[in-house]
């Protein structure tokens, strides 16, 4: 059988933040420090996510950078529902072109929620007439198809933070990625790690894609060096052919890239019914089904750089029924970093 590649052996990878913030919301830097910060990290591609406007970054785009225009959407139970818990959804929205200015599903209580003045909703367009929101899957749902009728691919944000639980995402449609690990959440309150619940969407047949992201703020440091800024410890690497909108877009649409907060992803590939992972150095690399079927590699050092598995049942080791619908990848070293592939159906592959 003839290989299959999972991430395309061409073109080159380059390195995203999918999730931060300027001072144009809850961020300490503006627009252009929070370019150069990025660029001083080796970040080609960073998405201004500002909470609930959405404003364009259109000048910040050079031959070296792409910005990309976005911003989160948010429903907090609280905002809408009286003596509510404090959990809420967080999506972002990522405009599909540059071109796209108008943002969708504005409720009129996020201005004071969120402590916005007459001038700041000057400032954005909309799509269509002012919503009142609901807190629940199904209207998220109706939310996500909206954004993608405007052209906007959406990522679900931090579960954990958000005090989610399953049956308030595995029956979302439509999603873009989910974020697997966030940075700020992580590195301040412990709660930005979320391996499980992307394996629950696995499990509810959800093939949607794995992020890894800062949601930067900068809101203790922003020098690399201290253990507080929350910039440059989650990424997403996109393999494109060039680096304009475009192509990056296009990528993350066809899953072409991997999350991380360190490991590399080489190659992955499938070939005469096995998957092929290489990687930089590792001690543990992990195929993980919407089943209980699950296989790592291991080794005491950081000695790992590649792994192959079957996507076969093999039956000495799992002799009851495993059929599974789809797999990913999770790639750890001894340092606590990882890398993780995207959700990948195996239909077709064996």
């Amino acid at each position: 059988m003839a290989k299959t590649h999972l991430i395309p052996p061409t073109g080159k990878f380059y390195k995203a933040a999918m999730h931060a913030h300027t001072n144009l919301s809850d961020g300490k830097l503006t627009p252009q420090q929070l370019k150069d910060l990025y660029r001083s990290l080796g970040y080609s591609v960073v998405a201004f996510t500002d909470h609930v406007r959405f404003l364009r970054h259109n000048d910040l785009t050079d031959a070296e950078f792409l910005a990309i225009n976005a911003y989160e959407f948010a429903v907090a139970h609280e905002m809408v529902e009286d003596n509510a818990r404090d959990d809420c959804y967080h999506l972002n929205f990522y405009a599909k072109t540059p071109d796209i200015d108008k943002q969708v599903m504005f409720d009129e209580r996020e201005i004071d929620w969120w402590g916005l003045t007459a001038e700041q909703v000057a400032e954005c367009q909309f799509a269509d007439e002012w919503v009142r929101a609901e807190y629940s899957p199904e209207y998220i749902n109706k939310v996500i198809k909206k954004a993608g009728e405007h052209g906007f691919l959406v990522c679900y944000n931090h579960p954990v933070w958000s005090k989610q639980k399953e049956p308030d995402f595995v029956t979302l449609e439509g999603l873009l990625a989910f974020e697997i690990y966030n940075h700020d959440a992580q590195i301040m309150e412990g709660n930005g790690f979320a391996p499980h619940m992307y394996t629950s969407m696995l499990e509810a047949g959800k093939m949607v894609g794995c992020f890894a992201a800062d949601d930067c703020h900068c809101g203790k440091s922003n020098d690399p060096s201290s253990p507080y800024c929350d910039a440059g410890g989650g990424y997403v690497m996109i393999k494109a052919e060039e680096l304009n909108y475009s192509a990056i877009m296009g990528a993350l649409e066809r899953k072409e890239y991997y999350a991380s907060t360190g490991v590399e992803i080489k190659e992955l590939y499938v070939e005469d019914g096995k998957v092929h992972i290489h990687t930089s150095p590792c001690t543990q690399i992990t195929f993980i089904t919407d089943t209980r079927r699950r296989e790592s590699v291991r080794v005491n050092d950081n000695g790992l750089t590649e792994a192959v598995f079957s996507l076969e049942l093999i039956e000495d080791k799992w002799p009851y029924n495993l059929d599974y619908k789809g797999f990913w990848i999770m790639c750890e070293d001894n340092s606590g970093k990882f890398a993780a592939t995207c959700a990948v159906p195996v239909e077709g592959l064996r």
